[in-house]
């Protein structure tokens, strides 16, 4: 939604004048694939989380923006490298002068 929204405001052609002043991280729906029960695939839930980690990728790689993706463990998406509230508090805040 945030590529389209990008998109639609400043251009097709727009990009990300700061890179590395933005963080992203997989949206937790991208890991629908693992879990999701059979009548939920048979409306067609699976294409559409896939979808998203493509979305995802894509803006990264256009706009050079990291992107906290996911594990893999012996070959198969395993979950996520960063969880973005864990991380931005753990090792990613600003630091508070006192």
């Amino acid at each position: 939604m945030a590529d389209a929204l990008f998109r639609a405001g400043f251009g097709q052609a727009a990009k990300v004048a700061d890179p590395g002043s933005l963080l992203l991280f997989r949206d937790h729906l991208t890991f629908l694939e693992s879990v999701m029960p059979e009548q939920h695939r048979a409306l067609g839930l699976v294409e559409q989380s896939r979808e998203l980690v493509s979305v995802q990728r894509d803006f990264a790689a256009r706009h050079g923006v990291r992107l906290f993706g996911e594990v893999t463990r012996d070959g198969q998406a395993a979950g996520s490298e960063a969880i973005c509230h864990n991380k931005i508090i753990e090792d990613l805040r600003c630091p508070v002068s006192s």
